[in-house]
């Protein structure tokens, strides 16, 4: 839509060919091409497109995801919030090939991770030829060289935020998602890490999704204001921003 509302253009139709989706769950736009990749879970497979919205091509994605990155020499970073466990991937972060195979992957999944507070939220962000990454299960941002080496992470401070306590009282039944959603009303969850500028913006809810803050730092992951309340966010990815 233009800037008053107008129908302009629009991307797809439902279906499992090119151009179409089933359930689209992620934008990435990359400035720098002026181009499109929109992600399908459950096809697990990106398209791409032009500035026009023209169809230029996809391919595959080998896990789901919950948020998308291609850096400016054309590397595809992939975040996942999912289970960790002896069976699923211990990593949040994957490289991947423009063939869908997996390159590399680091970042550990949050220590406070728990199959009963499996959440999603969080997220990667590509500045200044790095990586960011927060999960949803504590305050911790992670900075990283695009090839996975560890830079700095620090634990955010906002007053507003309430951590998932280190010895949690779990549901009794794993099956009862009253009780588990019960528990996840307890503790607050990050929900997104976005660029607004030169800064970081990291968005994180009040347990129980009252309130919704955001808190700003610079590149060097030094806190510069925050708890500032965010109204009538929805959502996962309920802030955009162009510019500062």
């Amino acid at each position: 839509f233009d800037r008053d509302g107008k129908y302009k253009a629009s991307i797809g139709g439902e279906g499992r060919g090119q151009t179409q989706f089933l359930f689209p769950d992620n934008v990435f736009y990359r400035s720098k091409t002026q181009k499109y990749y929109v992600y399908d879970g459950d096809l697990l497979r990106v398209q791409e497109y032009n500035r026009d919205f023209m169809f230029n091509r996809s391919f595959p994605l080998p896990l789901f995801i919950e948020a998308l990155g291609i850096s400016d020499d054309d590397r595809i970073f992939c975040y996942s919030s999912g289970t960790a466990s002896i069976k699923g991937a211990d990593k949040v972060v994957y490289e991947c090939d423009w063939e869908g195979k997996i390159r590399n992957s680091f970042c550990k999944q949050a220590r406070m991770f728990s199959p009963y507070a499996e959440s999603k939220g969080g997220g990667i962000l590509l500045a200044g030829n790095c990586i960011y990454v927060i999960t949803p299960y504590e305050y911790v941002i992670h900075q990283y060289t695009l090839d996975g080496k560890a830079i700095r992470s620090i634990k955010g401070t906002s007053r507003n935020y309430v951590p998932l306590s280190i010895k949690p009282k779990m549901p009794a039944s794993f099956e009862d998602l009253n009780e588990r959603m019960a528990f996840h009303a307890t503790w607050s969850h990050m929900r997104q890490i976005l660029k607004i500028g030169n800064m970081i913006g990291i968005v994180f809810a009040e347990p129980g999704e009252r309130r919704v803050f955001l808190d700003l730092y610079d590149y060097d992951l030094d806190r510069m204001t925050g708890d500032i309340l965010l109204p009538k966010y929805i959502g996962l990815g309920g802030v955009y921003c162009q510019g500062d």
